[in-house]
C-alpha cells in the first residue's frame, strides 16, 4: 500500500510539473514563434564595449553569450540557471550564480563616453504599435539623460533601448547576460539595440547585425573538454576584457 500511495504521488509530481511547463512556455509561444524547424536564434551584435558577440539562445532551455575578442563566453541553462563563464584562450573556467557573477567590465567606461550613470537610468516603456527587429517582437524603452552643460535632466536627451519582448530565460538570468555583454541594465530581458544621443548626434551603442533561426543543439552549452576549473571569477576574466573595453573607447573616440 505505501509503494502504491508513493507511486501515485510521483505521478501527481510528474503531472504538477508539465502543468507548471506549459504555463511557462505559453507566453513564450504567444510573443515569439520560431521559424518552422528551429528550436533556437543565434544572434549576431556589435557593440563598443562589448565588441562582436554571438548569442545562442534556445527558449527555456539554455543561453550561450560569446565575446569575440576576448575569448570570453557566458553559459547558463536550466533547470538551475547558474553561470559558467569560460576563456577559451586560457582555458578555463568557473561555476557562478547571479548574485556572485559581477560581469567583465563595469560601467566607468560607459560613462566617461557619454557622461552618464548608465546603471542609474530610469527606463520607462515606449507605448507604441507591436515592433519587431529582424522577426523578433521587442520592446522599446526610454530613458532622460542630464544635460551635462546644466546638469539637470533634458527632456530633449534620451537614451532609446529596444529588448527582446520575451527571451525565454529567466530575467536574473537576462540581467546577467547584460551585465556580460557590458551594459548594466536591471529590465531583465535581452538587449537587441541601444541608442544613445550625443550633442546633436545619436550614438549606436549596441546594435544586432543578423538573427538566425535554426537547430542549437545542447552541446553548445557545455563547457569543452580540457578547460580547466578554477575558483572565481578574476581567475577567468584576468585583464582581457578591460583591456578589450578600453581599446575599443579609444577607437570609438578617434584614438588609434
Amino acid at each position: 500500500m505505501h509503494k502504491l500511495l508513493q507511486k501515485n504521488d510521483n505521478c501527481i509530481a510528474r503531472r504538477r510539473a508539465v502543468i507548471g511547463a506549459l504555463f511557462i512556455m505559453v507566453p513564450f509561444l504567444c510573443n515569439h514563434s520560431l521559424a518552422s524547424g528551429s528550436d533556437g536564434l543565434v544572434i549576431a551584435q556589435s557593440g563598443i564595449f562589448s565588441g562582436e558577440t554571438t548569442t545562442y539562445l534556445k527558449p527555456l532551455v539554455a543561453i550561450k553569450v560569446v565575446r569575440q575578442k576576448s575569448n570570453m563566453c557566458f553559459i547558463s541553462t536550466a533547470p538551475k540557471w547558474d553561470i559558467i563563464l569560460t576563456n577559451t584562450k586560457t582555458k578555463t573556467w568557473c561555476h557562478l550564480t547571479n548574485d556572485t557573477f559581477k560581469g567583465p567590465i563595469n560601467s566607468s567606461a560607459m560613462l566617461i563616453l557619454t557622461g552618464q550613470n548608465v546603471e542609474k537610468l530610469n527606463w520607462i516603456k515606449h507605448e507604441q504599435k507591436a515592433t519587431t527587429m529582424f522577426g523578433i517582437p521587442v520592446l522599446e524603452y526610454q530613458s532622460s539623460l542630464v544635460d551635462t552643460n546644466t546638469g539637470q535632466l533634458s527632456p530633449h536627451l534620451k537614451a532609446i533601448l529596444f529588448v527582446m519582448k520575451d527571451d525565454g530565460i529567466p530575467k536574473t538570468v537576462a540581467s546577467a547576460a547584460c551585465r556580460f555583454l557590458a551594459f548594466r541594465c536591471a529590465l531583465g530581458a535581452l538587449p537587441l539595440k541601444i541608442v544613445y544621443p550625443k550633442h546633436t548626434d545619436s550614438m549606436i551603442v549596441m546594435h544586432t547585425t543578423s538573427v538566425q533561426h535554426r537547430i542549437v543543439k545542447n552541446a553548445e552549452f557545455e563547457v569543452p573538454q580540457g578547460f580547466t576549473k578554477v575558483a572565481n571569477e578574476q581567475s577567468v576574466v584576468r585583464d582581457i576584457a578591460a583591456q578589450d573595453a578600453i581599446e575599443q573607447m579609444v577607437n570609438s573616440m578617434g584614438g588609434k
